[in-house]
């Protein structure tokens, strides 16, 4: 008789992931990462209590690891048909290891290469899942964590004359983004959503 207290620790590795859930509606299909303490007492283990806890993943290494993302051509096509030129857009993240409620400092680069008036860009941070539920299925699942519907660039807005697109070599543009972007000019600080 009477009540008995047994301190213990359990050292949990630094490679498990945050306890977390998509979506958040668990009547639909998705997946659940959760924590359960289970204490069994007595030789059959006839009496037990179990407890889910939260976990919070570890805290990411303080090195920085910069991201330069290759620039990329799109076309303009006004109703599908007519080639109005091309954008060249890069972007460089100062930080690629950033964790939630933290701030992603993202520095964009353009070149406005076509005979259209682009008025602002916009930012997302997606949140891309793949999970197995064999060795020969796996899902996917993804969601918009954040988006900035208006980012202006000062490189983007003013069109060329028709006469002068396309007269400039697409190396010679990548160069000038590649130099903007190292020069970490007017950075954007988007921040990560805890959910």
């Amino acid at each position: 008789p009477g009540s008995y207290t047994f301190p213990f620790a359990i050292k949990l590795p630094r490679s498990l992931p945050s306890s977390d859930q998509h979506p958040n509606d668990t009547s639909k299909v998705g997946y659940r990462i959760q924590y359960r303490l289970t204490a069994k007492i007595g030789k059959d283990a006839k009496l037990f209590k179990e407890l889910y806890f939260p976990v919070q993943s570890a805290p990411l290494a303080p090195e920085k690891t910069p991201c330069i993302i290759r620039p990329t051509t799109h076309r303009i096509n006004l109703v599908g048909v007519k080639d109005e030129g091309r954008v060249i857009l890069g972007a460089m993240v100062h930080n690629s290891s950033v964790g939630r409620n933290e701030n992603i400092e993202l520095c964009l680069a353009c070149r406005n290469d076509s005979a259209v008036n682009i008025r602002h860009v916009e930012i997302e941070i997606i949140e891309f899942l793949r999970w197995s539920l064999s060795k020969s299925e796996t899902q996917d699942s993804s969601k918009v964590l954040k988006s900035i519907k208006s980012v202006a660039l000062p490189s983007t807005t003013k069109a060329r004359s028709r006469s002068m697109v396309g007269k400039r070599s697409t190396s010679e543009l990548y160069k000038e983004i590649h130099h903007e972007l190292r020069s970490r000019r007017d950075p954007i600080l988007v921040n990560v959503p805890d959910t």
